[in-house]
């Protein structure tokens, strides 16, 4: 029998991969520009990425209105590519892009950058829980943190982008009506209904202190330069209370007292009166004088550059007086003041008044210009400056412009020629506003406008409101209601 013998040979084969492509792609960009552009006016963005790979990279754009721009050229690893884009219509839109390597690799889609076309564009609102309205001026502090008072009882805390950071209760649900003011050393003074002053820690929103000193404050407290707090209550006093919350002095302030007060470079301070004065005491409770003019005085008075003390009254007439309470000017606006005036770059006066006028007075006090509206309950103007636009634009808000609907509870803007700027419809649509919500307008460090105000109850929206600007607060002697973003209320 023969055998047979299988030879198996066992090949073993090598592939080799030739011209595949190797790396990792791109990082996401990190996209920047600006947060409010004009239409019809370019505007710069820029875009950065670095490639794990050191591989060139380039770059693409969605400008979020359905424009998605072409590639850019290849730059290096980590450069930075501008680019230029013009929107046309109003809106808000966002902003994102993309890389690519040499290789074709592409990146995630960067960070949104959220862009709105136009001024006074609804950002974002933030509403009570309880759904109240808001009365006060919000202050804002370094961080661009955002502080405002509620009718509910409430002191609220925002950051810049209308997240919440915490909530004060008060525990009695008494109005904060008084807008809030930070002190120096960054903790908030709050003053309600109730007549309670209250210290509230700025990172938690705890209590610090809380003091009662009289019948209801409506008036926002002036913070000196040692943290020291003055208010204004309706006991008709004023009360002067130190960082720790105990009582340093109070002198009379006349009666039912609905100004705030104001601190000079000298840390004099000065409270106008419904029995027709305007107060001055030194930091010690001292009264230095008082002057008559035979009206209320809730306009809280400004601090002009050469010293002198501006204010309005209930009968129509604006005021300047002295350091040394002497009367340099008086002008006859004819209409009642109850809001308080602001300062110019220029040292020009603007003041609005209950029949819905803005009005601009020479550094002198004489009569300039004034600028009509539709409506009355008008707040206190701003004073800011915008690149590019000669001269100041002033803010002011309207509550119930009578003709249109849709202009109710509206935010103007003035050139400082008296012409119309912008203007803006705060109050969702819808909703009905409270005739009495004065807020005055303030502006964040990015040029966003804060502002307090109703809420729809339909939507469930409204109370602080965020609206888009690019301007900053104009550097003057007294450029917002309270002279500063924090309120203060005191010559810096």
């Amino acid at each position: 029998m023969k055998k047979i013998f299988f030879l198996v040979t066992i090949l073993t084969l090598t592939f080799i991969f030739v011209g595949c492509p190797s790396g990792q792609k791109p990082l996401p960009p990190v996209v920047s520009g600006p947060l409010v552009v004009m239409p019809g006016i370019a505007d710069t963005f820029s875009a950065v990425s670095t490639d794990p790979d050191g591989d060139n990279i380039k770059y693409q754009f969605d400008w979020g209105n359905g424009e998605i721009s072409e590639w850019s050229t290849l730059l290096a690893s980590g450069s930075v590519y501008k680019v230029v884009h013009t929107y046309t219509n109003k809106g808000i839109y966002s902003v994102k892009a993309k890389a690519r390597d040499q290789k074709g690799k592409t990146s995630e889609w960067s960070n949104l950058l959220s862009v709105a076309c136009g001024l006074g564009i609804l950002r974002w609102t933030f509403t009570c829980p309880d759904q109240e309205d808001f009365n006060s001026t919000p202050a804002i502090d370094n961080q661009d943190n955002i502080y405002a008072g509620c009718y509910a009882g409430h002191i609220h805390s925002v950051n810049a982008n209308g997240q919440v950071r915490w909530q004060y209760d008060n525990g009695t649900a008494y109005e904060f009506d008084a807008s809030p003011a930070i002190a120096p050393n960054g903790n908030i003074y709050a003053c309600d209904g109730n007549g309670v002053v209250h210290c509230i820690n700025p990172n938690n929103g705890s209590q610090i202190w809380s003091r009662t000193v009289g019948y209801a404050i409506v008036a926002t407290p002036a913070v000196g330069a040692n943290n020291e707090v003055y208010v204004n209550s309706d006991d008709g006093f004023l009360y002067a209370i130190n960082a720790q919350g105990q009582e340093l002095w109070h002198q009379s302030a006349g009666g039912v007292s609905l100004s705030s007060p104001a601190i000079d470079a000298n840390k004099n301070i000065y409270v106008g009166s419904d029995d027709g004065h305007l107060y001055s005491y030194d930091s010690l409770g001292n009264l230095r004088w008082r002057y008559y003019v035979g009206d209320e005085i809730s306009s809280s008075p400004a601090i002009m550059p050469n010293g002198k003390i501006c204010f309005g009254a209930n009968d129509g007439y604006f005021y300047i007086l002295n350091p040394d309470s002497t009367l340099y000017h008086a002008e006859n606006l004819i209409d009642e003041i109850s809001t308080s005036p602001v300062i110019g770059t220029d040292s020009a006066i603007y003041i609005t008044t209950e029949g819905g006028k803005l009005v601009r007075l020479d550094p002198d006090g004489n009569y300039d210009w004034d600028f009509p509206t539709e409506g009355d309950y008008t707040s206190s103007p701003a004073v800011v400056r915008y690149s590019g636009i000669s001269g100041d634009i002033i803010y002011f808000k309207v509550n119930l412009v009578n003709k249109r609907q849709s202009d109710v509870d509206s935010l103007y803007m003035i050139k400082s020629d008296g012409t119309r700027f912008a203007a803006a419809s705060i109050f969702p649509v819808g909703g009905l506003p409270d005739p009495e919500i004065v807020s005055s307008p303030t502006v964040g460090n990015d040029g966003t406008i804060y502002i307090g105000g109703g809420v729809d109850f339909d939507s469930e929206q409204g109370g602080l409101f965020a609206l888009s600007g690019r301007g900053t607060v104009a550097s003057s002697s007294w450029p917002l209601f309270r002279h500063d973003t924090k309120n203060t209320g005191r010559v810096q």
